[in-house]
């Protein structure tokens, strides 16, 4: 699996996840905070969740990112739902992209976007975002990934 980020000018965070078959692009808005949820599942999920969900407003739609843990071995699904902030289960969504994927290379591929939406300096990600970056979630993320090696 493959991953980027690109912060867009005025709140739009665009994830592209690829596998061997599959390419999906997630335009998140800025309606939430998608850096910060993403950075506190990440940690959660290193620290032993076996599942975590990081719902993206996509305006006018949502999508979901669930990743499943057994071990080391995660399951990472992007399902679609029809309307922002959709109160349906899980299971109601169109599962769009899915990939198996180790623990370990899945945190280091967050890890390196996260890093560059870091290196962005606070003054220039606020700009881009309208959020402050999550420094102390960051932290976390950065002592659980410390936990993988």
């Amino acid at each position: 699996m493959q991953m980027s980020f690109n912060l867009e000018y005025h709140g739009w965070l665009d994830i592209k996840v690829t596998n061997e078959t599959n390419e999906y692009l997630i335009p998140s808005s800025f309606l939430t905070d998608v850096v910060y949820d993403i950075i506190q599942c990440l940690s959660s999920l290193i620290e032993g969740a076996p599942e975590v969900i990081i719902v993206i407003q996509t305006e006018p739609n949502e999508n979901r990112i669930r990743i499943q843990r057994d071990g080391f071995n995660c399951t990472f699904e992007v399902l679609e739902f029809d309307d922002n902030f959709n109160t349906d289960e899980i299971d109601k969504g169109i599962s769009v992209f899915s990939t198996d994927i180790n623990l370990r290379d899945l945190a280091r591929k967050f890890l390196i976007e996260i890093n560059k939406l870091h290196d962005l300096g606070k003054v220039e990600y606020h700009r881009r975002w309208g959020y402050e970056f999550p420094d102390e979630t960051y932290t976390r993320f950065k002592k659980a990934w410390q936990s993988l090696k």
